[in-house]
């Protein structure tokens, strides 16, 4: 089960980061400096995310797996679409 994040703070340490999207964190890490993760990096130095951008992240739709019957949806509206 997910921990909750209870922080008063705007933004998440990658510790916290890496607790609330159950990875660890080194692969918060390489998700931020591969660019993939929204974050912040004032002065240069610790990284932050903003709660509601990593909610944002996962919910992408990069990220999203479609069932079968959607995919299914999706190639009969571009073939009548297509008509």
């Amino acid at each position: 089960m997910q921990k909750e994040i209870k922080t008063d703070r705007p933004f998440l340490t990658v510790k916290e980061a890496a607790e609330f999207l159950g990875l660890a964190i080194q692969t918060i890490y390489q998700k931020s400096h591969n660019r993939e993760i929204p974050h912040y990096k004032p002065n240069n130095k610790n990284i932050y995310f903003k709660k509601s951008d990593l909610i944002d992240y996962v919910l992408n739709d990069n990220n999203l797996i479609k069932s079968d019957k959607q995919i299914e949806q999706e190639v009969i509206q571009e073939s009548i679409g297509g008509l």
